[in-house]
């Protein structure tokens, strides 16, 4: 790891880049559905060529055919979402553009209160905005997309996307099964235990 003499902060500094987190989104939930029941007639089939003194496989092979050919255009109708974190100083003031909703009384709406402090209703339309990097949209296709055409729970999982790629944490992660795979990859490699204790030397 590098020491303190050795970084350059105002390089770092100049070449800081924001976060990016990204996610499939299939833009025909209904082939998702079909899919669904594809898989159940599946596995129906293939318990009753197993149940089956014959052993016929031949309803399972044609709905498995089917299941692939939908798979195939389902990847067709998705497009991988990238959201972008905002700066600091401007997701600050999204939020604070969104303020919880209040009775007379001065009490937090109750879809409010266990919120993140925001209009629950407003804030999360306008984070994704906000947030959403790639494909190019335009306002007018943007708002179509997410009145009309995405489920509940793509909705929420867009939501969630942009709210993580700027509250998340941004530590260099340690794949600790990736790194156990490298140590391991080659005779000449270094076992994990050697590596934990000094040298004998």
């Amino acid at each position: 790891m590098n020491t303190s003499d050795e970084i350059d902060i105002d390089a770092l500094i100049d070449e800081a880049q924001p976060a990016e987190r990204s996610m499939q989104l299939c833009l025909r939930p209904d082939l998702a559905a079909r899919f669904d029941e594809l898989s159940t007639k599946f596995a129906e089939a293939d318990q009753r060529r197993s149940n089956s003194l014959a052993g016929s496989g031949g309803d399972a092979v044609t709905i498995a055919q089917q299941m692939e050919e939908l798979r195939e255009e389902m990847a067709t109708k998705t497009v991988t979402v990238v959201m972008r974190a905002m700066p600091q100083p401007a997701f600050q003031r999204l939020t604070k553009m969104h303020p919880p909703r209040r009775d007379d009384a001065g009490n937090i709406d109750p879809d409010d209160a266990d919120g993140p402090g925001v209009n629950m209703a407003t804030f999360w339309r306008a984070l994704i905005r906000a947030c959403w990097a790639l494909p190019v949209v335009s306002k007018d296709r943007m708002t179509k997309l997410l009145d009309e055409k995405l489920t509940d729970r793509q909705f929420e999982q867009l939501a969630n996307l942009a709210w993580a790629v700027n509250r998340g944490d941004v530590d260099i992660p340690f794949l600790f099964a990736a790194s156990r795979r490298l140590l391991t990859s080659s005779p000449e490699s270094v076992s994990p235990d050697s590596l934990a204790s000094p040298s004998n030397d």
